[in-house]
Protein backbone atom coordinates (compact mmCIF):
# COMPACT_ATOMS: atom_id res chain seq x y z
CA UNK A 1 0.00 0.00 0.00
CA UNK A 2 2.97 2.13 0.67
CA UNK A 3 4.37 1.92 -3.04
CA UNK A 4 0.56 2.52 -4.32
CA UNK A 5 -0.10 5.62 -1.87
CA UNK A 6 3.73 7.64 -2.34
CA UNK A 7 3.19 10.98 -4.34
CA UNK A 8 5.86 13.08 -4.49
CA UNK A 9 6.76 15.43 -2.03
CA UNK A 10 4.16 14.14 0.16
CA UNK A 11 4.37 14.10 3.92
CA UNK A 12 4.64 10.36 6.36
CA UNK A 13 4.30 10.29 9.86
CA UNK A 14 4.80 6.80 11.00
CA UNK A 15 3.28 5.91 14.12
CA UNK A 16 5.26 2.99 16.25
CA UNK A 17 8.12 3.32 13.71
CA UNK A 18 10.20 0.29 15.18
CA UNK A 19 13.47 -0.05 13.00
CA UNK A 20 12.40 3.23 10.87
CA UNK A 21 11.43 0.69 7.95
CA UNK A 22 8.27 2.60 6.72
CA UNK A 23 9.59 6.09 7.65
CA UNK A 24 12.86 5.05 5.27
CA UNK A 25 10.56 3.45 2.19
CA UNK A 26 8.47 6.78 2.20
CA UNK A 27 10.97 8.77 1.64
CA UNK A 28 12.80 6.26 -0.74
CA UNK A 29 9.89 5.78 -2.73
CA UNK A 30 9.41 9.92 -3.31
CA UNK A 31 8.15 11.17 0.05
CA UNK A 32 9.43 14.24 0.59
CA UNK A 33 9.47 13.88 4.42
CA UNK A 34 9.00 11.35 7.00
CA UNK A 35 8.50 11.09 10.85
CA UNK A 36 9.05 8.07 13.22
CA UNK A 37 8.22 7.50 16.62
CA UNK A 38 8.03 5.14 19.16
CA UNK A 39 8.13 4.72 23.04
CA UNK A 40 10.54 2.27 22.83
CA UNK A 41 14.22 3.25 23.63
CA UNK A 42 15.93 0.32 21.30
CA UNK A 43 13.64 1.06 18.75
CA UNK A 44 14.69 4.90 18.42
CA UNK A 45 18.27 4.27 18.65
CA UNK A 46 17.91 1.09 16.03
CA UNK A 47 15.75 3.81 13.55
CA UNK A 48 18.01 6.45 13.99
CA UNK A 49 21.22 3.86 12.86
CA UNK A 50 18.90 2.71 10.19
CA UNK A 51 17.92 6.19 8.85
CA UNK A 52 22.05 7.15 8.90
CA UNK A 53 22.50 3.92 7.05
CA UNK A 54 20.35 4.60 4.53
CA UNK A 55 21.88 8.23 4.08
CA UNK A 56 18.16 9.79 4.77
CA UNK A 57 18.84 11.41 7.71
CA UNK A 58 18.36 14.59 6.10
CA UNK A 59 14.39 14.17 5.41
CA UNK A 60 13.82 11.57 8.13
CA UNK A 61 12.82 12.44 11.64
CA UNK A 62 13.19 9.50 14.55
CA UNK A 63 11.04 10.62 17.62
CA UNK A 64 10.30 9.35 21.07
CA UNK A 65 7.28 12.06 21.83
CA UNK A 66 4.03 10.96 22.48
CA UNK A 67 1.81 10.97 19.31
CA UNK A 68 -0.60 12.50 21.37
CA UNK A 69 2.04 15.63 21.41
CA UNK A 70 2.91 16.01 18.43
CA UNK A 71 2.74 19.44 17.15
CA UNK A 72 -0.29 20.26 14.70
CA UNK A 73 1.53 19.27 11.51
CA UNK A 74 -0.96 17.21 9.10
CA UNK A 75 0.30 14.73 6.98
CA UNK A 76 -0.38 13.15 3.80
CA UNK A 77 0.49 9.60 4.89
CA UNK A 78 0.07 8.20 8.59
CA UNK A 79 1.02 4.45 8.72
CA UNK A 80 0.96 2.35 11.62
CA UNK A 81 2.20 -1.06 11.63
CA UNK A 82 0.53 -1.77 15.04
CA UNK A 83 -2.11 -4.12 16.72
CA UNK A 84 -5.49 -3.77 16.75
CA UNK A 85 -6.28 -2.19 19.90
CA UNK A 86 -3.25 0.21 19.74
CA UNK A 87 -4.41 1.23 15.92
CA UNK A 88 -8.01 2.18 17.66
CA UNK A 89 -6.77 4.13 20.51
CA UNK A 90 -4.46 6.24 18.16
CA UNK A 91 -7.45 6.97 15.60
CA UNK A 92 -8.27 9.98 17.57
CA UNK A 93 -4.82 11.39 16.86
CA UNK A 94 -4.00 10.16 13.30
CA UNK A 95 -7.62 12.29 12.63
CA UNK A 96 -6.04 15.43 14.02
CA UNK A 97 -3.23 15.01 12.04
CA UNK A 98 -3.74 13.53 9.03
CA UNK A 99 -3.90 16.66 5.84
CA UNK A 100 -6.60 16.71 4.52
CA UNK A 101 -7.62 14.32 1.89
CA UNK A 102 -4.97 12.46 3.39
CA UNK A 103 -4.57 8.92 3.41
CA UNK A 104 -3.89 6.42 7.27
CA UNK A 105 -2.19 3.11 5.81
CA UNK A 106 -2.76 0.58 8.90
CA UNK A 107 -0.98 -2.95 8.69
CA UNK A 108 -0.10 -5.59 11.73
CA UNK A 109 -3.66 -6.59 11.85
CA UNK A 110 -4.75 -9.98 11.91
CA UNK A 111 -7.84 -11.08 9.54
CA UNK A 112 -10.24 -11.43 12.66
CA UNK A 113 -9.50 -7.73 13.06
CA UNK A 114 -11.64 -7.05 9.96
CA UNK A 115 -14.58 -6.39 11.23
CA UNK A 116 -13.33 -4.40 14.87
CA UNK A 117 -11.27 -2.10 13.19
CA UNK A 118 -13.36 -1.18 10.41
CA UNK A 119 -15.93 -0.36 12.87
CA UNK A 120 -13.25 1.93 14.72
CA UNK A 121 -12.73 3.17 11.09
CA UNK A 122 -16.22 4.18 10.66
CA UNK A 123 -16.88 5.62 13.88
CA UNK A 124 -14.28 8.12 13.66
CA UNK A 125 -15.23 9.05 9.75
CA UNK A 126 -13.20 7.33 7.85
CA UNK A 127 -13.95 4.94 4.42
CA UNK A 128 -12.21 2.55 3.40
CA UNK A 129 -10.40 2.90 0.44
CA UNK A 130 -8.59 -0.46 -0.22
CA UNK A 131 -7.74 -3.77 1.71
CA UNK A 132 -5.01 -6.37 1.27
CA UNK A 133 -5.17 -9.68 2.76
CA UNK A 134 -1.79 -11.87 2.81
CA UNK A 135 -2.60 -15.08 4.99
CA UNK A 136 -3.84 -14.31 8.49
CA UNK A 137 -2.74 -10.54 7.89
CA UNK A 138 -4.78 -7.45 6.48
CA UNK A 139 -3.47 -4.01 5.88
CA UNK A 140 -6.01 -0.97 4.96
CA UNK A 141 -5.67 2.14 3.21
CA UNK A 142 -8.52 4.39 4.28
CA UNK A 143 -9.17 8.62 4.02
CA UNK A 144 -11.28 10.95 6.53
CA UNK A 145 -15.18 11.19 4.44
CA UNK A 146 -15.65 14.31 2.74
Amino acid sequence: LLEKYITPDCSIFDAGTGTGILAIAGVKLGAASAIGVDNDEWSIVNAKENVAANGVADIVEISDTPVGHMSEKHFDIITANLTLNTNCELLPQFVRMLAQGGIILLSGLLVTDRTAMHAKLHQHHFHIIEELTEHEWIAIAAGIRS
